[in-house]
């Protein structure tokens, strides 16, 4: 993996110090006063879970995605020109279609606003790991990725008819659908209000749902897999919450605190590891206690989620001492070695399906796994 790659993995999984990006503290009781977390970015009591959340939360939620987007390709745009992107080795084509893409995420920031009126969060500041033409590619792909299982994680949650029917438009620019009204399972549905129920479901029986622009940017212009395995991997809201909120560094005091959680930060070592290695695990134990989701003390995995498949690894616990005396805990878990292209994975305190917020401790991070051509991707 090349070295943006890996900085990029650390600055998706490392912890970050609370008084540079003071995004990841707590509502919970502390014994000194914490920094003041940015709204929109800003979760309640890590015990509070985010069942309850009405329409209005989900569609700021999904604002806040397109900002962090929106901001980014607005950005970099300007700052790369066509001979940036040519000297950088690209086509003129490539630059072309970028410029199309950040049209329909201007769109989406317009038309979001626009069902939100007043609701509608302003932007926040941003920081982006990105200082050249390739870096912007590859982290453009990370976030394609990650926007349609955010859409696809919350749509089922709006009740208002007209609010799916406009999350199922989006998620059908984002994702790669087969012409799916044709399909049997929509004989069911009365009306297209519901389409978004059908496309979650066509998921789950058969068909592979990616974003399109994670697919021509992985494939067309990073001449790699569009795909990982024969299915999207769904993430929850909270832990979309999470990766997002590694890129923010402040937010207006306007905005308003939303009902998601933001985990704590859990960093691997190496940060590109191959299937089949051995990594080192670090995270906060006690912020993952903080959690109310476990003891320090207890067994812990590592779930990761390829596919709709979800693998639990046990994580070893040693100690280390240096030669100075002092003691270091190390976290060590062996990494499956069947796993291709893009996989997330979180710290749990069960090996229990389903994963679920009350049993996720850290993360997610994310791993981007080798598959090559004539790899068998049959998962």
């Amino acid at each position: 993996m090349s070295s943006f790659m890996r900085r990029l993995v650390s600055l998706l999984l490392l912890p970050i110090l609370l008084d540079f990006f003071p995004i990841f503290t707590s509502a919970s009781p502390a014994p000194s006063p914490a920094p003041t977390t940015p709204k929109v970015f800003q979760s309640r009591s890590v015990r509070q879970a985010a069942a309850n959340v009405n329409d209005t939360q989900i569609l700021q939620f999904a604002l806040a995605l397109e900002y962090v987007e929106n901001v980014f390709y607005n950005g970099y745009l300007d700052k790369f020109d066509d001979a940036a992107f040519a000297q950088a080795g690209y086509p003129p084509w490539v630059r072309k279609r970028f410029m199309q893409l950040v049209e329909h995420e201007n769109t989406h920031v317009v038309f979001l606003k626009g069902v939100l009126g007043a609701d509608a969060p302003l932007p926040c500041e941003y920081q982006y790991p990105v200082t050249t033409p390739q870096e912007f590619v590859t982290l453009a792909g990370v976030f394609e990725g990650g926007a349609t299982a955010a859409y696809l994680g919350y749509a089922n949650l709006l009740q208002d008819p007209d609010h799916i029917t406009s999350a199922g438009s989006i998620v059908i620019t984002e994702c790669v659908c087969p012409s799916v009204s044709s399909l049997p399972l929509f004989s069911r549905f009365p009306s297209p209000s519901v389409i978004i129920i059908g496309i979650k479901e066509a998921l789950l029986i058969s068909h592979p749902i990616r974003s399109r622009h994670a697919a021509w940017i992985q494939s067309a212009v990073e001449k790699g897999a569009a795909w990982s395995t024969s299915f999207g991997t769904p993430l929850s809201l909270n832990n979309v919450y999470t990766l997002l909120s590694t890129f923010v560094v402040s937010c207006p005091s306007s905005n308003p605190v939303l009902p998601f959680r933001i985990f704590p930060q859990l960093a691997i070592s190496p940060a590109s590891p191959l299937p089949g290695s051995s990594i080192s695990l670090a995270f906060n134990a006690t912020a993952a206690s903080n959690t109310g989701n476990s003891s320090t003390d207890a067994q812990q995995f590592l779930a990761i989620f390829s596919g709709l498949d979800t693998t639990f690894v046990p994580i070893s616990t040693s100690t280390s001492t240096s030669a100075d005396g002092n003691t270091t805990i190390v976290n060590t878990a062996l990494i499956p070695d069947t796993l291709q292209g893009t996989a997330y994975a979180v710290v749990t305190n069960s090996d229990a399906l389903p994963v679920t917020d009350a049993t996720t401790l850290t993360g997610p991070a994310i791993f981007i796994f080798p598959l090559p051509s004539d790899a068998i991707n049959s998962q």
